[in-house]
């Protein structure tokens, strides 16, 4: 006779199913957290190979437009970029009104990055002077509260950096924006890219060395003080000898031409825009590709671009003797161009009674 089946067993059945299914949620969470912590401790030993730059741009404060501008439109994105100056700057005035009665260590930090963020927004704007007196603000409000919390201790750091950074742009704009030559700006710096107006070097030399007294080992700082003396014609003889980068550490293990800045002598060189560019001259015909392409309308690629025998670089040169005196993107005639005047026939294959190599 068959025994009956125990009416606990369903429950059973479902009890060790449960289980089996929570053991194995269990062990997936564990390979899964596993495997994140594996990951977290990848990304943490990535970053700790690199070391953050102290940003005084003010790009990231003033990204926040009230309205995401059509990008294609640069009229608008100017207008945009406007706004977003307007818009946090009063943001962290309005922001340090509400603050002004407080005094205790985290309305202390939030005031200094405040003052930050003023600054980057005057750094974007141009107007060093003002960014820096911003950062040493925010550095005071710091300082006078380092002893009571010396976490403080980096954010005083940066905000002296940036404030030596700031000085050294507005180095830049009293002597290689007002007054620029084909030495600004290139390393090694020669006597034509020495400052005349030394005050913006000079105080960013005050506030680098006031930061290496606290953090000598930093060589970011080490690198903006050298250079600040190189601007001035003072490196390497003035500049510390516990901060001096010598001049070997620059030497190139091979032969390195010197780039020249042409901007200026082939029309390129412009004083209301930021950074430069260099360009080559790829057919050799004297005339820099950029040009050719947008400015004569010639072939980058091809010193002759009509064939005639007269290279590009004559056809547009002020010299008629030379060939020049010519338009080569109307591709005309022009009446100096010896090259392309039309002549009798000199030779039965001249069937086109112009000049052409073989005759030129």
């Amino acid at each position: 006779m068959a025994g009956r089946a125990s009416p606990h067993l369903p429950f059973l059945l479902a009890g060790l199913l449960l289980a089996g299914v929570l053991t194995a949620l269990g062990t997936a969470a564990q390979q899964q957290q596993s495997k994140s912590s594996s990951s977290w401790a990848r990304v943490k030993d990535v970053l700790a190979r690199y070391r953050p730059v102290v940003d005084t741009s003010g790009f990231v404060e003033v990204a926040e437009a009230p309205r995401p501008p059509n990008p294609e439109d640069l009229v608008a994105l100017c207008e945009a970029q406007r706004e977003g100056v307007v818009l946090a700057r009063q943001r962290a005035e309005t922001e340090l009104r509400g603050i002004a009665g407080w005094d205790d260590p985290v309305t202390i930090e939030k005031r200094a990055d405040l003052y930050r963020v003023l600054g980057a927004v005057a750094s974007f704007e141009g107007k060093m002077d003002v960014a820096a007196a911003e950062f040493d603000r925010g550095r005071e409000t710091l300082t006078s509260r380092l002893a009571e919390y010396p976490d403080l201790r980096p954010r005083i750091l940066d905000l002296l950096e940036a404030a030596g950074v700031a000085s050294m742009r507005q180095g830049e704009i009293d002597n290689c924006l007002a007054n620029p030559s084909a030495d600004r700006c290139l390393f090694p710096l020669r006597p034509g890219g020495h400052h005349g107006r030394p005050r913006g070097a000079e105080t960013a030399i005050e506030r680098f060395q006031a930061r290496l007294v606290m953090d000598p080992d930093n060589l970011d700082v080490r690198w903006l003080l050298n250079l600040a003396y190189m601007v001035l014609g003072r490196y390497p003889q003035d500049v510390p000898k516990s901060a001096l980068i010598p001049p070997a550490a620059f030497a190139s293990e091979a032969p390195m031409p010197r780039f020249v800045d042409v901007a200026p002598q082939v029309g390129l060189g412009q004083r209301d825009i930021a950074g430069g560019t260099i360009t080559d001259d790829f057919d050799g015909d004297g005339l820099t590709d950029v040009s050719e392409v947008n400015t004569y309308g010639t072939d980058w690629q091809n010193p002759d671009t009509d064939g005639d025998g007269c290279g590009d670089g004559k056809e547009v040169g002020p010299s008629h003797l030379l060939g020049g005196e010519r338009n080569p993107k109307l591709d005309g005639l022009g009446q100096w161009d010896f090259y392309d005047v039309p002549v009798p026939a000199l030779l039965p294959s001249n069937t086109t009674g112009v000049r052409n190599k073989l005759i030129s």
